[in-house]
């Protein structure tokens, strides 16, 4: 299995891993990792080994695929979208690659998933169409067992794809959990004394927002704006807050100083004329 390039994806593609481990559980089934996200997966029982590589530059597939070869793999299951993920289990001689048709990559894919496209009037170039990706990834999860893959309308909901039970999971060590207590600790946050009466351990949601594109953007403007409410809760000190742009304050009785008029707000009586050039003295003979 080819992971996803990005912290957040493979998060969201980990439904489709224990999709994979629940109905093949005699299976040996590895993950493609790049090393940038190999960390986040350390440990988990989704995967029996990660193959942490990264192919990149004109012999990087070829460079990747020794490594896999020896594996001899039955199937690959794509669950990125790049030409050199597919050339690299094309190369390492896989029998069965499930992937989606898109980026030019089809000739290299032995079963071609339908990539959800948007309708664009007027443009030629095709725009893919945005969907959940734990319902972009569960349904080619699905393909590779053999089931139909949804309709596009279907793809669009994935609550429709994705089962009830279907849950985000990260392994977590006790290095991980010693760290968490004390980032926690260092924000002023005390567990036990914010939740006495909890019968578990306490749950905490964290909202890190982004900013590589518009949509997260957006929310983390709008997360900028309602700490500016009164009625948002308290933050911690030292939380890593967002920083916002706060403007000066001015003194209280100071008059705010008047714009100064443009020429559109001149009367049409009173418009002066623009200025003649100054003529130059004639030069001494």
């Amino acid at each position: 299995m080819v992971l996803p390039s990005w912290l957040g994806d493979v998060v969201m593609a980990t439904p489709t891993l224990r999709l994979l481990r629940d109905a093949l559980p005699g299976s040996f089934i590895a993950g493609l990792a790049r090393p940038s996200v190999a960390a986040l997966l350390e440990g988990t029982p989704l995967l029996d080994e990660i193959i942490i590589e990264r192919a990149s530059g004109v012999m990087g597939p070829k460079r990747v695929a020794a490594r896999v070869r020896p594996l001899r793999f039955d199937a690959a299951l794509l669950l990125t979208n790049s030409f050199s993920t597919a050339l690299t289990t094309r190369i390492a001689g896989i029998p069965r690659r499930v992937g989606y048709d898109r980026d030019g990559r089809g000739l290299l894919l032995t079963h071609r998933l339908h990539a959800p496209e948007r309708s664009s009037k007027g443009i030629s170039k095709r725009r893919w169409a945005a969907v959940p990706a734990c319902a972009y990834y569960f349904a080619a999860g699905r393909a590779l067992l053999g089931d139909p893959p949804p309709p596009f309308e279907e793809l669009h909901d994935a609550m429709s794809v994705l089962p009830p039970h279907a849950a985000l999971e990260l392994p977590l060590s006790e290095s991980d959990r010693d760290h968490a207590a004390r980032v926690l600790a260092s924000a002023g946050i005390d567990a036990r004394r914010d939740a006495p009466n909890a019968a578990g351990p306490p749950h905490f949601a964290v909202l890190n927002p982004g900013a590589n594109n518009p949509a997260k953007r957006l929310a983390r403007r709008t997360l900028r704006r309602d700490r500016r409410s009164p009625h948002h809760p308290p933050w911690p000190a030292g939380a890593g807050q967002l920083r916002t742009r706060r403007r000066r304050r001015r003194p209280r009785g100071s008059a705010t100083p008047a714009a100064p008029p443009t020429p559109s707000s001149w009367p049409s009586t009173a418009r002066p004329s623009p200025p003649s050039r100054p003529s130059s003295p004639a030069p001494d003979c």
